[in-house]
């Protein structure tokens, strides 16, 4: 895997709505202070057991870095910044170098502070044996600021009781609960919302002016799931777009015979010199020199568990146990398809 340096400095003091953009692939254009969205949409077969795929099934889905059979993304490095993990649809399973580890599904959200660097890893075991197993997740990658590159790596667990929602389009609001606290959305000043909307057929979903938003904080709306969709009164024949502009600004969202769903992310930019390297993220050359050099020597601690990408009994209901020992548990969420 051949890795290149990308240098950018982000600024929108002066910035207008832009023109809407296409969402091309599974990994979207992003803007300061995020630094990547992957959108993941798969409906994986029924499991074999061990939350396996079938040999015979393989090459028909994204297995990514999947271990022995299950998809996913066996251990890896982060450094530097945060990972928010929104599912939709489906199983995850996470453990990480600190101890942490558990299983979330539909509905819930994971974040994840990397910061000095740690490691983890993300299965989508196929816990329906009768039928298929899709998954639809969201993976946000939210920067640090430079002061807070080095801050300790945290892990926090959303799960979707404790989530807000309303009905009418039907809106969940992932800032509902405190982030990490050397987030840059944990400072309100930020102003950084990460949302999932979906707007009913025939409906409208008005996201009124609010002068009080400084004028410096953006919005990204990605539409992602829709046949059509208006857009402040103009038409788009094709979902799977998306609109970024100044988060002070109202925007009307009308839904034609299909649901409309959308991904809203928001922020101040942070408008520091991003170095990004694969997994390593830092403000400097220099600092990813460093970075990685570091990472080379110590592995964060190197990995407790003995396969590299841990998945659990396909019995197991939703839970986490954190590295202090610590345990949480909700209830199952059924998703069984024949």
């Amino acid at each position: 895997l051949k890795l290149q340096f990308l240098y950018f400095i982000a600024t929108y003091s002066d910035m207008s709505r832009s023109a809407p953009f296409k969402l091309v692939g599974g990994h979207w254009k992003t803007f300061d202070p995020f630094l990547f969205v992957a959108f993941h949409e798969d409906a994986y077969p029924k499991g074999v057991g061990e939350g396996k795929i079938d040999k015979k099934d393989r090459g028909d889905w994204s297995m990514y870095h999947g271990d022995e059979g299950v998809p996913g993304f066996v251990r890896h490095p982060h450094c530097g910044f945060e990972t928010i993990t929104v599912v939709e649809t489906g199983t995850v399973d996470h453990a990480d170098n600190m101890g942490n580890h558990g299983r979330f599904k539909s509905g819930d959200v994971q974040w994840m502070t990397a910061g000095s660097g740690m490691q983890h890893s993300e299965m989508f075991p196929l816990v329906n044996e009768v039928g298929a197993n899709p998954l639809v997740l969201f993976q946000i990658w939210l920067n640090l600021p430079k002061k807070s590159k080095n801050a300790s790596p945290n892990y926090k667990m959303m799960w979707r009781e404790e989530l807000s929602k309303v009905s009418k389009p039907g809106l969940l609001n992932i800032t509902a609960l405190s982030p990490p606290p050397d987030s840059w959305a944990a400072k309100k000043e930020n102003h950084v919302v990460v949302q999932k909307i979906e707007v009913n057929p025939g409906t409208v979903h008005n996201i009124p002016e609010d002068k009080n938003i400084p004028s410096d904080v953006t919005r990204t709306l990605y539409i992602y799931s829709t046949s059509e969709v208006t857009v402040d009164g103009k038409y788009y024949s094709s979902g799977k777009i998306g609109f970024h502009a100044l988060a002070r600004e109202p925007i009307s969202i009308a839904a034609a015979s299909t649901p409309v769903k959308i991904l809203l992310m928001q922020g101040r930019p942070i408008g520091e010199t991003v170095v990004h390297r694969g997994p390593f993220v830092a403000s400097s050359n220099a600092e990813m020199q460093d970075k990685i050099q570091h990472y080379r020597e110590t592995e964060y601690g190197g990995w407790p568990w003995k396969a590299n990408g841990p998945v659990f009994p396909v019995t197991k209901g939703r839970f986490m146990k954190y590295g202090n020992g610590e345990v949480e548990e909700r209830a199952d969420v059924c998703e069984q398809s024949t």
